[in-house]
């Protein structure tokens, strides 16, 4: 009888020969050997599946599973999950990396931890040949001075993150990172531990808010990980992403809306505002009045200010008098 790994791993790939090869063997060159890493080919059109079937000849920690193209991430993470049997779980993208030493400081800080349901660390940016380039996700945000009365220091750059650090995510931003965090399922049983479809850019944070809505999360401060940054991104469809984060912010909002005290709703209910400013603005600037005009009304209830019954005027006039507005830059 096959004894299950205690960490699983999940890796949705498309179209990245050129760096599949790199994230794989981040994983299986762990100093953490106990583990499984399953790809997910989500129809890929290039050499990814092949160089990943040579990596598997090699190493039967390897699994491999192959699917149409569902051209979305999350579909792919989730047939992972799916196959998965660790009772820790993480995730890395196809075209990012891993410090040698990140599973097994992970695995130490969750096995010290077990009221923890989840952990994370910081990242580093990375160019598209995986050269540093000098800036961090979290201390660039200066993420500890900003969540301080959010966390209690610990030991070895070890954080615990409050019971209601779910409001640190929802008022400024998710901390948590697809390649840095580690869950640990078993501690989860009631929970539906799946990326929620509906979502096509903040699919990733609405899991982890549910994961500190579910449980305790702790926080390395070490960086552990490289995010590359590459030139194509679903986030530089600007409507695409504006309009998502409106979906996001306002399911979220009606979600903890009973878990805030009036100030923190009061804050969250002004994020939500300026998201639907940056969608309606969006809008206006491809001449689609009435979502245009609906969202910046919505802002208005929100968050009431005079820019907004500008633009909700701007979007009552004429394509022809918007048209000379934008020649004289207004």
């Amino acid at each position: 009888m096959n004894r299950s790994p205690r960490v699983s791993v999940v890796m949705p790939a498309f179209n990245v020969e050129k760096y599949i090869e790199e994230a794989v063997r981040s994983v299986l060159d762990q100093t953490f050997k106990d583990l499984e890493l399953i790809v997910v080919d989500d129809g890929s059109e290039d050499r990814t599946l092949e160089i990943v079937q040579a990596l598997a000849r090699n190493d039967n920690r390897l699994k491999i599973v192959v699917q149409e193209n569902a051209g979305r991430p999350s579909i792919a993470r989730n047939r992972g999950i799916a196959q998965s049997t660790g009772d820790y779980l993480a995730f890395l993208d196809s075209d990012d990396f891993w410090l040698p030493n990140r599973v097994e400081l992970m695995v130490s800080g969750l096995d010290r931890h077990p009221e923890w349901a989840a952990a994370f660390h910081d990242l580093k940016f990375v160019s598209e040949d995986g050269s540093d380039l000098g800036h961090t996700y979290l201390a660039d945000a200066d993420f500890l001075s900003k969540a301080a009365a959010w966390l209690t220091k610990l030991d070895d750059a070890w954080y615990a993150c409050h019971p209601n650090f779910f409001v640190f995510m929802s008022l400024n931003f998710a901390a948590a990172h697809t390649q840095s965090i580690m869950i640990a399922r078993s501690r989860l049983p009631d929970m539906h531990l799946l990326f929620d479809p509906q979502f096509t850019i903040c699919e990733d944070t609405d899991l982890w808010i549910r994961l500190a809505l579910a449980g305790r999360l702790g926080f390395l401060n070490a960086v552990l990980s490289g995010y590359r940054q590459i030139g194509t991104s679903i986030t530089r469809d600007q409507l695409r992403f504006a309009s998502q984060s409106v979906n996001f912010h306002r399911h979220n909002l009606n979600r903890v809306a009973g878990l805030l005290s009036q100030e923190e709703k009061r804050c969250y209910e002004c994020k939500l505002a300026s998201y639907l400013r940056d969608l309606g603005f969006v809008h206006y600037q491809r001449f689609e009045m009435q979502p245009s005009r609906l969202a910046y009304l919505e802002a208005l209830k929100l968050d009431g200010k005079r820019e907004d019954l500008l633009a909700l005027g701007k979007t009552w006039l004429p394509k022809a008098v918007l048209q000379k507005l934008r020649l004289r830059g207004m």
